[in-house]
Formats: C-alpha cells, sequence, structure tokens
C-alpha cells in the first residue's frame, strides 16, 4: 500500500531521487514505452477519491513545449525508466518497500518525438451548418425562429459567401 507524505507546496530539484541500478518495487511502477506519452488511458481509477490522484505531471519536449500532461504513477516510471529528466518535484513523497520516491511535477522528454499530425476536418458551408454553429440563434435579437442568414458585408459590396462573412 503506498502512503501519502509531505505538503502542497511545490519545490525545484534538478537532481533524480532515484538512483540508478536501484530496485523499484512500489504498486505505482508500470511498463513504459515511447508510446506511452500520448496514451490516454489513466492509471488513477483505483486512487479516484485518493489524495494522490490530482498529482498530475506536465511533459515538455526537448525544446520545453508542453505535449502532455500523465498521471503521477507514469511520472514516476518515465523518470524510473529514464525516459524523461525531471525538472520539479511536489513536496509530496510515495513510500514503498523499496524507498521513498519524490513526485514529479514538470518532466521533459531529452529526445525528439514524432509529431503527429491531425488531419483538419473540412465542414461543408451550409444553412444548416452556419445555424447549428450559431447555436439556432438570431445573432442580432437573439431570438429562436425564423431564422434568417444575412452577410455582414453585403454582396453587392463585395462580401463573399464564407465562414467570416455569414451570419
Amino acid at each position: 500500500m503506498l502512503r501519502f507524505l509531505g505538503s502542497t507546496t511545490r519545490r525545484s530539484h534538478f537532481s533524480s531521487s532515484l538512483k540508478k541500478g536501484s530496485k523499484f518495487n512500489a504498486t505505482a511502477s508500470l511498463n513504459v514505452s515511447d508510446e506511452g506519452l500520448y496514451d490516454e488511458e489513466d492509471y488513477d481509477s483505483e486512487f479516484g477519491t485518493d489524495e494522490l490522484s490530482c498529482f498530475r505531471g506536465l511533459v515538455l519536449d526537448i525544446s520545453y513545449r508542453p505535449i502532455n500532461v500523465v498521471c503521477w504513477k507514469r511520472a514516476i516510471c518515465l523518470e524510473f525508466m529514464e525516459k524523461a529528466d525531471v525538472l520539479e518535484y511536489y513536496d509530496q513523497t510515495v513510500n514503498s518497500p523499496s524507498g521513498s520516491f519524490n513526485i514529479p511535477a514538470v518532466l521533459r522528454i531529452p529526445h525528439l518525438l514524432q509529431v503527429v499530425k491531425r488531419q483538419r476536418i473540412n465542414i461543408n458551408l451550409s444553412r444548416k451548418n452556419i445555424l447549428f454553429r450559431d447555436k439556432f440563434t438570431c445573432q442580432y435579437c437573439s431570438a429562436h425562429d425564423n431564422l434568417t442568414i444575412d452577410h455582414v458585408l453585403p454582396v453587392a459590396r463585395g462580401g463573399e459567401w464564407k465562414w467570416e462573412n455569414l451570419e
């Protein structure tokens, strides 16, 4: 059983709380792969009401841009497996039979990650989609009946049939 010690303030450390070659026998240990950085499954389900469930680790890429937020168990595993450098810790510690471990607050991945580009979704410009965008509400009087679509800049003055010009 894991125990929770400490206060809610944060402190900054640049050295690891884990020693190389030491055993890690806490229930927080998980197998972490390179793909684990983007895994959306959260392992905090068994600690849903526990004090530890509120601790998350911010994962930064090599240029210190945020790429993900992970649960405290994944953060400890990333540090232990040497897949991330810890830049800052919480004051809280997790105790296990093999030792006491600080909970990482900010981690940096020391290698380049392949960025997965998201496919852009094109939504057709139609009366139905414009009304849906506006929540079926008139933008002038907030009425919900007898809705019409108007150009912000009239067609006679060069207004086009685009998302930004229709209300």
